[in-house]
């Protein structure tokens, strides 16, 4: 059974793995990140609840990504596509208010991140950088002392540049 071929003019796929990890790279020069899991560095030292003095931590996971299809033909007959990228951002803090105020420092550097990436070779313009939800703080307990955490949804809408 062959593989299908993607015709001339059909839609662009993205390459979300390698936007994840541009998103990741730019997110962690600032942020204690982990990519679908806790770092290492992060909580309580040395994995050790209530020792020491917990270092609040980021986890980001990737969502579903959807397209509408092709919208505007470009010249020569290529389309030009776009998509919706989620992710889910989850932070984890000491107590309730300091989750709160680590969250919207990390939001404000998702917001800044850059409205162009090449993925692939294929350039991608960042349409919008959504926070759809911001999570409700919530107490958890899988650590004694407990810790908090909040989930924000988190969509990128990308389009891929249009070529001359």
């Amino acid at each position: 059974m062959s593989i299908p071929t993607i015709a001339s003019g059909s839609n662009e796929v993205i390459k979300r793995s390698e936007l994840t990890k541009t998103i990741f790279d730019l997110l962690k020069s600032t942020v204690l990140l982990g990519r679908g899991v806790a770092p290492p560095e992060g909580g309580w030292p040395n994995g050790t609840p209530g020792s020491g003095a917990f270092v609040p931590y980021t986890v980001l996971k990737t969502g579903a990504a959807t397209t509408p299809g092709p919208s505007q033909p470009e010249r020569l007959g290529r389309y030009r596509t776009s998509w919706m990228v989620a992710y889910a951002v989850t932070f984890h803090g000491k107590n309730e208010s300091s989750v709160d105020e680590y969250a919207d420092t990390v939001r404000d550097q998702i917001l800044a991140l850059p409205r162009e990436v090449s993925l692939d070779g294929v350039d991608w313009t960042v349409q919008q950088v959504q926070i759809a939800r911001m999570g409700a703080t919530e107490r958890d307990d899988s650590t004694s002392p407990a810790h908090w955490r909040l989930t924000d949804d988190v969509s990128l809408h990308l389009s891929r540049v249009r070529t001359t």
